[in-house]
Parts: C-alpha cells; structure tokens; sequence
C-alpha cells in the first residue's frame, strides 16, 4: 500500500462500482421488478462472498501507545489532563475499557474534562458495518509516523504553518512574504525528513 493515498484508493474503489455495474448490465434485457430484485441479491451475494472469502489484513501500528507511559501521543481528546497537558491515567484506561466492551451505553460515561466543550465525532464509527463496498476493516492504511520521528515534525510544520498562513490570499502564495517563507521552510524541513515525499511549489 505504499505509495497509494487515501483520495486514490477512495476514488479507484468509487470509479470501479458503476463500471461493475455497467460491465454486469451489458447484454441484458429490461427485467421485471422481481427479476431485478433477484439480480440484486445475486450481486450483492456474490460480492459479500468474495470479500468474506479475502484473508483480513494485518493492521500495524507505530507503537506510540506503548512507547510512551505517559500516553503523550495517543488520542485523549475531551479528557481530563494535567497541568502539562498530559491526560490523567485512570481516565484512559476507563476510556480503553470503554472501546473494549463496545457498549454503546458506555460510552455515555466516557471520562470527561470539566471544561471541555466539543463533545467526541462519532466515537463508535468503529463498531458500524458498511454496507457498499468493502468493510473498514478490510483496508489497510500505512501507520502514521512516529511521534517523536522527522516526518511527524515535517507534518507538524505544516499544520503550524496552515494556521499562520489561514488569512493570507491564495492569489497572493507567489509573492507574499509569509508563503514565500513557509515554503523555504517547509522545504527545508522535507529535505531533512527523507522519508516524507515532496512536491516542489
């Protein structure tokens, strides 16, 4: 999977059902609606069987969460945290047993910070069950960088840059002084995080 992005695996995987469809629909006369009903369900079988007959994939991870005690880089969103920012254990582990269980009513009583605001975007997206192409859990996705790894502040540069750039015109990328020095930088930065692929302005 090396080499192939999200947007491309997402729009490869949307372009290739209605060419199915049509390649399926060729040579075929006007059915009845109970024919079509029956041709339906002979797809959707057929295509429910061969994702069911696939070999699950094996999903990796960076090892962040066990690299670091602390949980320095792990999800705890919402959470309540220390004076350094580091979120409190007990809250995450009762937030680790909450994912474990799966129980819907638990997540109800999922460790909060007083002060927080936003509330979690759909935390239980992960129990669902797609039902137009292949599950979620069939994909495989690279693991993000290391935290503490170059490409992780290569990425982090970026984002940082983003947020001072976010008033700065489009129109105005090739001259303006703020974009000109965040391309520099950012190509500085990619230079020295080998690992990171880059696209010269």
């Amino acid at each position: 999977m090396k080499g192939i992005s999200r947007r491309s695996l997402v729009l490869g995987t949307t372009l290739a059902l209605p060419v199915l469809s049509v390649v399926r629909a060729e040579g075929r006369k006007l059915l009845t609606p109970e024919q079509r009903q029956h041709l339906v369900l002979e797809t959707r079988r057929e295509a429910a069987q061969a994702e069911f007959t696939s070999r699950p994939p094996l999903h990796v991870t960076n090892f962040d969460e066990d690299r670091y005690p602390d949980k320095r880089a792990s999800f705890s969103k919402t959470m309540p945290h220390n004076d350094l920012g580091e979120v409190e254990p007990e809250a995450y582990r009762q937030w680790l047993a909450i994912l474990a269980r799966g129980d819907a009513a638990g997540f109800d009583q999922a460790p909060r910070a007083p002060q927080a605001v936003e509330r979690l975007n759909d935390p239980q997206a992960t129990y669902a069950t797609d039902l137009v192409g292949p599950d979620a859990t069939a994909l495989v996705l690279p693991p993000p960088p290391a935290f503490a790894s170059r490409e992780m502040a290569a990425q982090m540069t970026e984002l940082y840059w983003l947020a001072l750039m976010r008033d700065v015109p489009f129109r105005d990328y090739g001259t303006d002084a703020l974009a000109l020095a965040a391309v520099a930088d950012l190509r500085l930065g990619r230079y020295r995080a080998c690992s990171v692929d880059f696209v010269p302005v």
